[in-house]
């Protein structure tokens, strides 16, 4: 099986998944934030939520933050180290601006202009809540992180994605990690509603639009298959700044229906 393949058959897996699981809860958020709250693990919440990044001990959310990290430095260093090849300085490149643009741009942009309620505060004042389909009450919005819908945390663990599509090749072993990819971000999903900071529609929607934005990036918009073989290959400015502004155009676009609305 080609990596083509599998990509688009691990796509179709999960989106249809995220689908099904979105139509079956989409009426039953609170029971199932309630549900999983009444079995919550403090130890598992607290590692999967924490980080080293916010004065706090190190967890699950670091890795992704790391990987990125890491990212940086070998995006800086194949212009500098010639036994680098040049392809890892544009697959690393090519990772580090497909995960910030979808994190900052669309992740926070949408928390902002959605404006749903987090779970703790529907918990205690119930007319604040809202589907993940309408915008919220919450709003405006007193600090600029604080929107439920989408979930930050399962999107950063999305974020694996694209180091997976461009540094593991060969068929099976890529369906595997992208496998536990998905895995890592349902369980950070668990996790969140587990610990009232979002409902599971928040987690879904956001593993839905993260996975479909990077497997567009890296197949549609950069095509990265076709040049991560080249050692001349280089990513486009243009490119870059054409995915900022489609970027910016989706939170935009609500904001101004919200204010229509």
């Amino acid at each position: 099986m080609s990596t083509n393949k599998s990509d688009k058959m691990v796509t179709y897996f999960t989106s249809i998944l995220i689908i099904t699981a979105l139509i079956l809860l989409a009426s039953k958020d609170l029971y199932v934030l309630k549900l999983l709250a009444d079995y919550s693990d403090e130890p598992f919440t607290k590692f999967m939520s924490e980080s080293i990044f916010q004065g706090q001990n190190i967890g699950m959310g670091d890795i992704p933050i790391f990987v990125n990290m890491l990212l940086v430095v070998l995006a800086c260093l194949g212009g500098w180290v010639k036994r680098l090849p040049k392809r890892v300085f544009y697959l690393s490149r090519y990772c580090f601006i497909s995960n910030v643009f979808f994190g900052v741009f669309v992740v926070h942009g949408l928390k902002k202009v959605i404006g749903r309620a987090r779970p703790y505060v529907v918990l205690e004042d119930p007319d604040r809540y809202s589907s993940f389909l309408e915008f919220g009450r919450f709003w405006p919005m007193v600090d600029k992180f604080s929107g439920s819908m989408p979930s930050g945390h399962t999107a950063a663990m999305v974020s694996l994605l694209p180091v997976v599509l461009c540094f593991v090749r060969p068929a099976r072993p890529r369906v595997i990690a992208m496998t536990a990819v998905l895995l890592l971000a349902l369980l950070m999903s668990i996790a969140r509603v587990m610990s009232l900071d979002h409902f599971i529609t928040d987690c879904l929607v956001v593993i839905l639009l993260g996975w479909n934005f990077h497997m567009f990036t890296y197949h549609v918009f950069f095509k990265v298959p076709r040049y991560e073989l080249d050692d001349d290959a280089h990513l486009g400015y243009l490119k870059v700044f054409q995915l900022a502004v489609i970027c910016c155009l989706i939170p935009a676009s609500l904001y101004l229906l919200r204010l229509a609305f």
